[in-house]
């Protein structure tokens, strides 16, 4: 394995080594057509040993590699646009000398629209990430969704990256149980989806992330003490940070508040909790205006320390 690593990379190396590109002489170049067919199939070779090399690194090498080789891709592909510049301006350059020619009464001809921003070049793009920070995800089932819609954004979603790139990254972004989830999937660009439909199977169960959040409020730590206003706040917003999350999954507080609001009372000082009592009545007594007035309690008192 390591020895066809190391001839991989040897072969990569000879194949980048022959295929250095010069854009000034583009232009001056007559064989168009035949210097792109080359350019096109030295990117093939380069692409299928970087996917094989990649199938052999280890995870943690996993990001620099692809950085690396996304580099040299991108030069080649920028290299393949200027060529078809380079055609497209010496073709505009041979119809403006026609054009020249014809009597000043003859109408100009039509051309196309050369527009370089929508030439193509033959095949996908591989693109170079911006310096973006993806989120990881370890297993907790309560930041499944804000992970998967990060990397959503920055990876699935990026039609210019190939499956194995896309693999790639998202085994570079796990650990952990989710890691050991998917262990068993060799790095290919046809195991992608398969990954992530076990993923979303094993974390993305709303009802297994309702009885996470559910047990987290349970075991909040209690703040019996009232001078610690940075625990007080800390807990209101774990509270309130819960509560989004299960009002986001459908679960309003109506249907859980009358069994968590005496152990939320019980998790704070007796006399933040003889104020609420005090403060809010009995008709409107209920979860959310419980917590408002804690809130409002605090803020209080956090003006008064200031």
């Amino acid at each position: 394995m390591a020895e066809n690593l190391e001839r991989d990379k040897r072969s990569r190396t000879a194949h980048k080594t022959h295929t250095i590109v010069d854009e000034r002489k583009l232009e001056h170049r007559q064989k168009y057509k035949h210097y792109k067919s080359t350019l096109e199939r030295k990117r093939d070779v380069i692409n299928d040993l970087d996917k094989s090399i990649l199938s052999g690194i280890k995870d943690e090498e996993i990001e620099a590699e692809i950085e690396e080789t996304s580099e040299f891709t991108d030069a080649i592909n920028l290299t393949l646009i200027a060529l078809e510049e380079a055609k497209i301006s010496k073709e505009n350059e041979g119809r403006n000398v026609e054009n020249a020619s014809q009597p000043e009464s003859s109408p100009p001809l039509e051309e196309g629209n050369h527009n370089t921003s929508s030439v193509s070049i033959g095949s996908k793009v591989r693109a170079r990430l911006p310096k973006l920070q993806l989120s990881t995800f370890n297993g907790n089932y309560t930041e499944w969704q804000s992970f998967w819609d990060n990397f959503v954004s920055v990876i699935d979603s990026n039609e210019d990256l190939s499956e194995i790139d896309k693999f790639s990254y998202l085994r570079a972004s796990l650990s952990g149980s989710a890691a050991s989830a998917i262990k068993g999937f060799p790095l290919t660009g046809s195991n992608y989806s398969g990954a992530v439909k076990l993923l979303k199977e094993k974390y993305g169960d709303s009802q297994k992330i309702i009885s996470t959040h559910m047990d987290l409020l349970i075991n909040l730590p209690a703040v019996l003490n009232g001078k610690d206003l940075k625990a007080m706040r800390q807990f209101s917003d774990d509270i309130e940070a819960h509560m989004r999350a299960l009002e986001s999954l459908g679960c309003k507080p109506e249907q859980y508040g009358e069994l968590f609001l005496p152990l939320l009372l019980n998790k704070i000082p007796k006399e933040v909790r003889l104020d609420i009592c005090s403060k809010v009545s009995e008709k409107s007594w209920n979860f959310k205006s419980v917590l408002k007035q804690l809130n409002d309690e605090l803020a209080n008192r956090e003006r008064c320390e200031m």
